[in-house]
């Protein structure tokens, strides 16, 4: 009998906040991989973080104050510029 390894190469969808570079773990699951960009974010909304205008915040680098404003926490960013 004889056995092969196989190796695939597959494209996945990843979630990186804009602000501190941390990537999405969807800690229900475990994965920080998604095969497709609608589940990618439907489980980091469902995570609290934030999406807009095609750039991704973290529960750690957003709050959105009373008067529903996004506010980034320019604290936490990796280059202080967003």
């Amino acid at each position: 009998l004889k056995t092969k390894v196989m190796y695939n190469k597959v494209e996945c969808i990843c979630i990186t906040c804009d602000n501190c570079g941390e990537t999405f773990i969807d800690y229900r699951s475990g994965f920080s991989i998604f095969n497709d960009e609608n589940s990618a974010h439907e489980a980091a909304d469902n995570s609290g973080w934030y999406s807009e205008n095609g750039k991704h915040y973290c529960t750690d680098c957003h709050i959105i104050d009373d008067n529903d404003n996004l506010v980034i926490n320019l604290e936490r960013s990796e280059s202080g510029i967003i």
